[in-house]
C-alpha cells in the first residue's frame, strides 16, 4: 500500500514538473519575443530619426555619432537566462496564394464568359 502511495505521489510530483516547466518554456518564448519586438521598434526609431535628422542636420559630428549608435547592437541583460525552448515551425498563411488564385480564376471566368457571349 505505501508503495502504491509513493508511486503516485511520485507521478502527481513528475506532472507537476513537467507541467511547470511547460509553462517556464511558454514564459521563456513570450518574453523573448517582447525584448525581440522592442529591440526592432528602437532600431526603426533609430533609423527613421537618423533618416529624418540627416537631411536636417548638416553637422558632420552629429551624424558619425548617429552611424555609431546604429552600428552598436543593443545588449540585452545577459544575467536573466531563458532555459532552452523548442522552436515551432509557423504555420502557413494559405491566403498568400489561395485569394490571388481565386482572383484569377473569376477573372478567367469572366474572361471566357464575355468572349463566348
Amino acid at each position: 500500500m505505501k508503495r502504491e502511495e509513493e508511486m503516485a505521489k511520485a507521478k502527481l510530483a513528475m506532472e507537476r514538473k513537467k507541467f511547470q516547466e511547460k509553462a517556464e518554456a511558454k514564459r521563456a518564448i513570450r518574453i523573448q519575443k517582447e525584448i525581440e519586438k522592442k529591440l526592432k521598434e528602437k532600431r526603426e526609431k533609430k533609423a527613421k530619426k537618423n533618416a529624418s535628422g540627416s537631411a536636417l542636420n548638416s553637422d558632420p559630428e552629429e551624424l558619425v555619432e548617429a552611424e555609431s549608435e546604429v552600428a552598436e547592437p543593443e545588449k540585452v541583460d545577459e544575467s536573466v537566462e531563458a532555459p532552452v525552448v523548442l522552436k515551432r515551425k509557423k504555420p502557413t498563411n494559405y491566403w498568400i496564394w489561395a485569394a490571388p488564385a481565386a482572383v484569377f480564376a473569376l477573372l478567367v471566368l469572366v474572361l471566357g464568359y464575355y468572349y463566348l457571349f
